[in-house]
């Protein structure tokens, strides 16, 4: 089996109606994220190269309907990259498992997202609360528990949803 090229990506670009897409493979790199860019209608996105820094993530930011993003096993050390991810109204979910996202790299993320198995610590997670107006729930001990109320913290996930929709949460 082959391994997918920046060249095989551009000819994704013609599946106009292409939703889902997973790519696994050490030959993409930055450049090879311009043509995904282009895929408009893709809701859910998974990228995992080593060679994926960030710096082309300006390219993914026209994804306004992409609400799930994984880039985990990538890099992602250029600083200041996850700030090109904030004209993604959709986003709710990305995905940073393995990546060189740490405390001090938090003020780039958006406010809906989930940490899930990163370098963030705890303590830099609580500290986004204040920040993030809609946070519905943040469970760093992973296990899943019922919010009691539409802003709550217990103890490696921060969620954070739409204010309309954390409101109407029983």
């Amino acid at each position: 089996h082959g391994q997918i090229t920046v060249e095989g990506v551009r000819e994704l670009t013609n599946l106009t109606s292409l939703r889902e897409l997973t790519l696994a493979t050490p030959e993409l790199d930055d450049a090879a994220l311009e043509p995904l860019g282009q895929i408009s209608r893709l809701t859910d996105l998974s990228i995992r190269s080593p060679n994926i820094h960030g710096d082309g993530l300006h390219y993914l930011s026209g994804l306004t309907a992409l609400f799930w993003l994984n880039l985990s096993y990538c890099p992602i050390d250029r600083p200041g990259c996850l700030s090109d991810l904030q004209s993604m109204p959709g986003l709710r979910s990305l995905h940073l498992h393995g990546t060189a996202i740490t405390d001090e790299r938090l003020s780039e993320l958006v406010p809906c997202v989930e940490f899930c198995d990163t370098a963030v610590t705890h303590d830099a997670a609580l500290g986004l609360q204040s920040s993030l107006t809609s946070l519905k729930s943040y469970d760093s001990d992973r296990r899943v528990r019922p919010p009691p109320g539409p802003q709550t913290v217990s103890p490696s996930r921060v969620r954070a949803e739409d204010s309309a929709v954390a409101a109407e949460s029983p």
